[in-house]
């Protein structure tokens, strides 16, 4: 299945509730009625659904119960192979298995978003699999500190656990089964087990794509302690934290008068953050929770946005194509609308 992925297995572990498999390309976590797998690069991620289909007939799990497809906005989208070309091809491939299906772009569609796709199937509230508390966190961060990266780098006779030691990852849910995988010459990948949950950390360290993902479908009332301790890690100048938790989960949120199940004005004021979506979908049995943050500071000076009386009641770029239209129209005489192409405000 993974060859038609174009992924191998590195290495595997397993406790009594399942197994994980660290990947050249990421993670697969395998339980008894459920699959994750996890990929990146120029991997082809979705042509595996007929093979993990017939697999799992063969042990008797014919039904599908849920799907979840989600990823960030691609980097280089113009090096990715079919059908990972764009969303839209990704869900025709999708729809064409699943029914029920919804898609969504999550965040702003001309920044950092994120691509979701859920196909659940309807079923009583009492169902047993609505029974459980099922969640999983993402945080997709980019921008990292190239201070805390170094660790990232191949270095001959640094051990695996020094470099969970030295970096803090290995504070991040002590008592887990870990296996992780330093590749040369740069990058890091680790899955962890603690009882019936996982966790999982890959790391790309170069400056010109830093890029860092964590998740974990380990059920907490309060994720803020966890969150901070992956930030204090890492010190991503922009992050994206991703929260699915069904049912039975999203009312322990609401029965505690919780937006989400962390304190966001915690964390903007540990990291000196700002907010830049606070976004809140619910689903047939699933809420999603997203939050984008970015470095006050940072944000600030990239955009040069200020107050709006700092603005003189506009903002209009000094810069935009009308302002130069207008002034090369003085420069000739003629009115700015005739240099500008047809536009509708």
């Amino acid at each position: 299945m993974l060859d038609l992925v174009h992924c191998k297995i590195l290495n595997v572990i397993e406790n009594e509730h399942a197994r994980a498999y660290l990947l050249s390309e990421s993670s697969m976590f395998v339980y008894k009625y459920q699959l994750v797998i996890k990929t990146c690069g120029t991997t082809t991620l979705l042509n595996c659904l007929s093979k993990l289909l017939e697999l799992a007939a063969t042990v008797g799990l014919t039904k599908v119960d849920n799907v979840f497809y989600n990823r960030q906005n691609f980097f280089f989208p113009d090096r990715q192979l079919e059908p990972h070309q764009g969303f839209k091809s990704e869900c025709r491939i999708l729809d064409s298995y699943f029914s029920n299906g919804g898609a969504y772009i999550v965040g702003r569609a001309n920044e950092n978003h994120y691509n979701f796709y859920n196909a659940e199937c309807r079923m009583a509230r009492d169902d047993p699999s609505m029974l459980e508390k099922d969640t999983t966190i993402e945080i997709l961060m980019t921008g990292l500190s190239q201070e805390r990266m170094k660790f990232f780098y191949y270095q001959e006779g640094v051990s695996n656990e020094q470099i969970r030691k030295d970096s803090g990852i290995a504070d991040f849910l002590p008592g887990s089964i870990i296996d992780d995988y330093m590749f040369e010459p740069y990058g890091y990948s680790l899955n962890g087990l603690l009882g019936e949950s996982y966790w999982t950390i890959h790391i790309t360290p170069q400056p010109n794509c830093s890029f860092v993902s964590f998740e974990t479908n380990a059920y907490m009332d309060d994720y803020t302690e966890l969150i901070t301790k992956v930030l204090k890690a890492f010190q991503p100048e922009r992050f994206i934290i991703a929260h699915l938790a069904n049912s039975l989960a999203a009312q322990q949120i609401k029965s505690e008068n919780k937006k989400q199940a962390w304190n966001a004005g915690e964390l903007c004021q540990t990291f000196d953050l700002k907010i830049q979506d606070d976004i809140f979908c619910h689903f047939d049995h699933y809420d999603l929770y997203f939050n984008q943050y970015q470095n006050a500071t940072k944000a600030q000076q990239a955009s040069g946005k200020l107050r709006r009386k700092e603005f003189e009641g506009s903002i209009l770029k000094p810069n935009s194509p009308f302002q130069k239209g207008k002034a090369k129209s003085q420069e000739q005489d003629v009115p700015a609308f005739e240099l500008a192409d047809d536009l509708t405000l």
